[in-house]
């Protein structure tokens, strides 16, 4: 490998570190939603209490999908970077065959 691809695998390590940091702050911030809920009263509360509870869960819900979308979103950049790295390294094994 040339400095250039060492470069750019470096730089593409880099940008998938900072991609996992942010979804372990997402995990983190829907693991704390979702444990809020342990303080939803057990009991069939007024109407009030119960629109309330459904407000919360529908924001817990929104967390948990935009967590397993930003996984997904990870797991996408990651194949196409995969990808790149792999191509150019069957370009490098060509040239070196002929």
């Amino acid at each position: 490998m040339n400095e250039n691809e060492l470069r750019l695998l470096e730089q593409l390590a880099n940008a998938h570190d900072q991609l996992a940091r942010l979804l372990e702050a997402e995990k983190t911030v829907a693991a704390h939603m979702a444990a809020q809920t342990n303080g939803l009263p057990n009991h069939r509360g007024a109407a009030v209490g119960a629109e309330r509870a459904y407000k919360h869960a529908g924001r817990i819900q929104e967390n948990v999908i935009a967590y397993l979308n930003g996984i997904a979103g990870v797991l996408e950049v990651l194949a196409e970077h995969t990808g790149l790295v792999l191509r150019e390294e069957e370009e490098d094994e060509d040239e070196d065959e002929e």
